[in-house]
């Protein structure tokens, strides 16, 4: 009997060692947590104050080239790639691009009403990039302002046919990234047309700046030359760019012919910055659309975790403008 009862205090006492270790294990394990967890968050915090000083950074340079230049182009510092930085385990990088060398997908419709030279001219860029060219009529489609179909095109009809189903905007874009709702634009075409378009917020249309425009923006633009006369013209605009758009026109050769209706600039208001920060196991993605007026700069909008344009939403739903702003 007193055999058996010291057996059981040895088996409790195993026991309660064995509770003791469990639950020191435990401790350690969770202090061990909390402290990754303190880590991290301090890691996202500072990854962000940096990332917030990438953006202030680049509102200044936009800020200083609007003092001291009339003209933008492709030589000046804001085009210039931020140079890699990795200090105290911190890497940074980005760049500044000029969203009006794209194609604002916004100048397709105009107070409600599909531009005819606008869509010809998304359609010559469509071509230009080996897409179908009734991406055009079915991007006019989702954001004019009728429900009337266009050939090639799709209206709410379409789209309420969908699971799950929805309605065609007919409103401008907020952001480019809606196309991936449009019929048509599969993740394939938008990786193809991302670098060439942007939505601007504007009532009326913007200009393509030609100093900045992409070559296949300027192919779809400029109509009439050989494809080494179009590209000896894109090439000078490194060294020696566009004053205006009479230093354009007058560079040009003689049966060069550009169409009717599309506004032509060498200064531009809006541009795109990208920018990517990274610190240990953190990495956050900026992309923001920064507006310079006549004397300031200021943050039309910023998007955190992505670069790409196309994103859907987390709850698959299609953004709605008040979302996506």
């Amino acid at each position: 009997m007193r055999q058996r009862e010291a057996g059981m205090a040895v088996v409790m006492a195993l026991l309660i060692v064995a509770l003791a270790t469990t639950v020191s294990a435990l401790v350690l394990w969770q202090q061990g947590l909390w402290l990754r967890q303190v880590d991290n968050d301090r890691a996202r915090a500072q990854t962000r104050l940096v990332a917030d000083g990438g953006l202030g950074w680049a509102m200044e340079i936009l800020h200083y080239d609007g003092e001291t230049s009339s003209v933008d182009s492709l030589s000046e510092l804001w085009a210039q790639p931020l140079p890699k930085t990795d200090a105290q385990g911190v890497d940074v990088r980005g760049t500044l691009a000029d969203a009006q060398g794209r194609f604002n997908l916004n100048n397709l419709v105009q107070g409600g009403v599909v531009s005819a030279p606008q869509l010809a001219l998304y359609r010559r860029l469509l071509a230009e990039l080996r897409l179908p060219p009734e991406l055009a009529d079915s991007l006019a489609d989702y954001v004019d302002a009728d429900d009337d179909k266009r050939a090639g095109g799709a209206e709410s009809g379409d789209y309420l046919a969908l699971r799950p189903p929805y309605r065609s905007l007919n409103a401008p874009l907020a952001r480019a990234g809606q196309l991936a709702w449009v019929q048509g634009y599969r993740p394939e075409v938008l990786a193809r047309l991302s670098p060439h378009v942007v939505a601007l917020p504007e009532n009326m249309a913007t200009a393509i700046n030609v100093n900045t425009a992409s070559p296949e923006l300027m192919r779809a633009l400029v109509q009439g030359v050989n494809a080494g006369e179009l590209q000896g013209l894109i090439n000078q605009r490194i060294d020696n760019h566009f004053i205006d758009e009479a230093d354009f026109r007058a560079r040009l050769p003689a049966r060069a012919q550009l169409p009717e209706g599309i506004a032509l600039a060498t200064r531009s208001r809006y541009f795109l910055l990208q920018s990517e920060v990274r610190q240990a196991a953190v990495r956050l993605s900026v992309a923001a659309l920064i507006l310079r007026d006549e004397f300031t700069t200021r943050l039309v909008w910023r998007e955190d975790g992505r670069l790409l344009a196309g994103s859907r939403t987390l709850d698959g739903r299609p953004p709605s403008q008040t979302e996506t702003r």
